[in-house]
């Protein structure tokens, strides 16, 4: 579950975040999102946050794949997977129409996730559309 800094190699910038990068990269032979904590970031926050987000596990919640140990020096980083579709505004700009079903579709996945992280007494705090990331099969 740990994955060291050599594991994974970077590839471009495809968010940006207040406390973190995130970066579209490599680690074991898969395309993966790569989310590099900003170097100021308390060790703390971070073991939170890996604790946290180790222990979800829902259709609608992005899994963790592995992160940086918390014994190693920062930046730490989380390693999940990456979706080729990107984030919903992103996603929703380049379709040419959208369908009721489409919307209603994307809200009860949404809805759907976040009634999970509240049952699991998890406050996400910054939910927006480009937070929410579609998978790549819709």
């Amino acid at each position: 579950w740990t994955i060291t800094r050599y594991e994974v190699d970077l590839d471009h910038k495809i968010g940006i975040g207040f406390f973190s990068d995130v970066y579209k990269g490599t680690w074991r032979d898969q395309t993966v999102a790569i989310k590099l904590l900003a170097e100021t970031t308390s060790r703390t926050l971070f073991v939170r946050e890996a604790g946290l987000w180790k222990m979800l596990s829902h259709p609608n919640i992005v899994p963790l794949l592995g992160a940086s140990s918390a014994s190693s020096d920062p930046p730490w980083f989380f390693v999940s997977p990456y979706y080729k579709h990107g984030n919903l505004v992103k996603f929703l700009k380049g379709l040419p129409s959208l369908s009721q079903e489409l919307v209603l579709r994307c809200m009860r996945e949404i809805a759907a996730g976040m009634a999970y992280l509240h049952q699991s007494d998890v406050l996400h705090g910054d939910l927006k559309g480009t937070n929410v990331l579609v998978d790549d099969n819709l």
